[in-house]
């Protein structure tokens, strides 16, 4: 009984192996080859004080995935604060000349959104150091925008009525280490 149990048991992996070897599956790696676009200083605002730091983004090759990286250094650790990508929407095409530029930037839409996991704050440690590092997807349009980091003075990170901006960055600039590696864009 044994022995049966044996030879079926090789029987049944050897018809295993030969499905498996005829099937037509192909493995396809994914794409471990990393690029960094570039580092930028944080810009900071009068609330800032003495606090300064940099973003940077590291994408795949294909540029599908990424992740940026905040560090920050002065901050208050009392403090919350959040990270957020804002990207404003181009104004009407139509615009009368003697329209000031103010009124057309308030017809643009301001689109925010959190980076990391919600509530999406920038987590510093009691000497003032922050350091966050966040998955993306499509590098291209995360690369597009603006980080912006803001207070809560209410301690709320989910009150967004209430904030002080704290830094500001230009992602763009980053797209320019793009094309002098001469990447597909």
């Amino acid at each position: 009984m044994r022995r049966c149990a044996k030879i079926l048991s090789v029987l049944t992996l050897v018809v295993f192996c030969i499905a498996a070897a005829s099937a037509s599956v192909t493995f396809t790696p994914p794409d471990t080859k990393q690029v960094k676009l570039g580092t930028v200083a944080l810009q900071a605002e009068k609330a800032a004080g003495k606090a300064k730091g940099t973003t940077s983004l590291v994408c795949s090759s294909d540029m599908s995935k990424g992740t940026l990286t905040v560090m920050a250094s002065g901050l208050d650790p009392r403090k919350v604060y959040t990270v957020w990508l804002v990207s404003m929407a181009k104004p009407m095409a139509k615009t009368k000349p003697e329209m000031k530029m103010k009124s057309a930037m308030k017809m643009s839409e301001m689109k925010m959104m959190g980076v990391g996991k919600a509530p999406y704050v920038l987590p510093v440690d009691a000497k003032g150091y922050a350091k966050l590092a966040a998955p993306v997807t499509n590098c291209r349009s995360v690369a597009m925008q603006m980080l912006e980091i803001v207070e809560h003075p209410s301690k709320d990170a989910k009150d967004m009525k209430n904030i002080v901006p704290i830094f500001k960055a230009n992602l763009v600039d980053m797209m320019q280490g793009e094309k002098m590696m001469g990447m597909k864009m």
